[in-house]
């Protein structure tokens, strides 16, 4: 996770997508370089 300020849209959109590789490769052990997209609307 790199960037992030304190925008609360932005910290819960990173955070689903750290726990869904953290689920899919961490857990089990496994490097991994994963990106997730999605938009995103400043004072959204």
């Amino acid at each position: 996770m790199t960037g992030i300020a304190s925008n609360e849209v932005l910290k819960r959109k990173v955070s689903r997508s750290k726990n869904a590789v953290k689920k899919m490769y961490l857990d089990q052990g496994e490097k991994h370089q994963h990106f997730i997209s999605f938009r995103y609307k400043a004072k959204s």
